[in-house]
């Protein structure tokens, strides 16, 4: 079986020209942490999500080395935090996704993205050879099909 086969088309990826901001909302909602973001002809770019957009909100010291003596970089009340989510929500989605994230070629063999999931990857685009999106592969789809039975699927 290749990764064609367990291509989940629904969810809607995020433009580049997307701002952070309207990436936040998706991402609230969305059943995956991450989303590919693609032009708008659906060329990928990249994928964009929550580690991304928490690394432009939480203050780099607050994160760097020892994470509990930088605890104190990041107040109690959030305020800081909405005050800097404001201030990059008008920034596009392109310039910060990870653009070196992997992904899958539609005939790439179904154990090479279980591999990849096995190595904490939450969602794999699937993109064809002309550089297009044509939708996920999530671990739960992988799932169904590994405890479905073969006449099933």
């Amino acid at each position: 079986m290749n990764c064609g086969a367990l291509i989940h088309a629904g969810l809607v990826p995020l433009l580049a020209t997307s701002t952070l901001g309207e990436a936040a909302g998706l991402l609230a909602q969305a059943p995956v942490q991450s989303l590919p973001v693609v032009t708008a002809e659906r060329v990928y770019v990249g994928v964009f999500g929550l580690s991304e957009l928490l690394a432009r909100i939480v203050p780099r010291v607050a994160v760097a080395g020892d994470m509990k003596a930088n605890l104190r970089f990041i107040p109690d009340d959030m305020s800081e935090l909405h005050t800097r989510f404001e201030a990059i929500g008008a920034e596009q989605v392109g310039k910060w996704c990870n653009r070196q994230a992997a992904f899958v070629r539609p005939d790439t063999p179904a154990i090479e993205a279980l591999q990849l999931f096995c190595r904490g990857h939450s969602m794999l685009p699937v993109v064809a050879a002309d550089g297009k999106l044509l939708g996920l592969l999530s671990p739960s789809a992988a799932i169904r099909v590994i405890s479905s039975r073969p006449d099933q699927t």
